[in-house]
């Protein structure tokens, strides 16, 4: 059985968000992510290359996991950008950090995993798609139908991947079948959140 890129961060944001589902739809060119490893001309194993945007509670435990765990499972870190980079300093090596968000293109990454806001897609989504497949870890990005119309395109233009993890509502798929086929009634929802998540 192969797994996924995709699908091992996946498995790391279920962990990190204690139960929240982060179950990708793929989007775009129809293509599976590359498997675990990938065997080069040269008979060598090449791993997946993953640039992370935020370096918040989420970034940096993708960031850590990478580092640690990246090599069991065929993954090397890219990049890590964070809009304040003084928060890097001495977390994440100097020749790791992105200066700026343009500069993607030359990293090479495989997959870039968005962690930080939703006008990160909006304004880098459809750039990012013209070089690397794309996880958006904050799809309400998606409210903006232009958004995810450029997107969409870009996917599709330039055969990359463009990833919608569900959020953290767990269940939201069993509610919208429920609706959908009229057994629900009503319905309340109720979410909480750590204070040190508010600024």
């Amino acid at each position: 059985v192969h797994t996924s890129l995709g699908n091992r961060l996946t498995a790391w944001c279920v962990r990190e968000r204690h139960g929240g589902l982060y179950r990708p739809l793929l989007i775009g060119a129809g293509l599976k992510v590359r498997d675990q490893q990938e065997t080069t001309m040269a008979g060598d194993s090449k791993p997946r290359r993953v640039g992370i945007i935020g370096f918040g509670h989420l970034g940096q435990y993708l960031t850590a996991r990478i580092e640690e765990e990246g090599c069991g499972h065929g993954l090397e870190l890219a990049f890590v950008w964070n809009r304040s980079r003084e928060k890097m300093e001495g977390r994440v090596r100097r020749e790791q950090q992105l200066p700026s968000l343009s500069d993607v293109v030359h990293r090479r990454a495989d997959l870039v995993v968005e962690v930080a806001h939703p006008q990160i897609t909006k304004e880098h989504g459809a750039e990012i798609l013209k070089h690397a497949d794309f996880m958006v870890g904050s799809p309400t990005a998606f409210a903006d139908p232009e958004v995810e119309a450029a997107c969409r395109a870009a996917a599709r233009r330039h055969g990359h991947t463009l990833y919608l993890p569900s959020g953290a509502l767990w269940g939201a798929a069993d509610i919208q079948r429920m609706a959908d086929s009229g057994a629900l009634q009503a319905l309340k929802v109720t979410m909480s959140k750590h204070p040190d998540s508010f600024r």
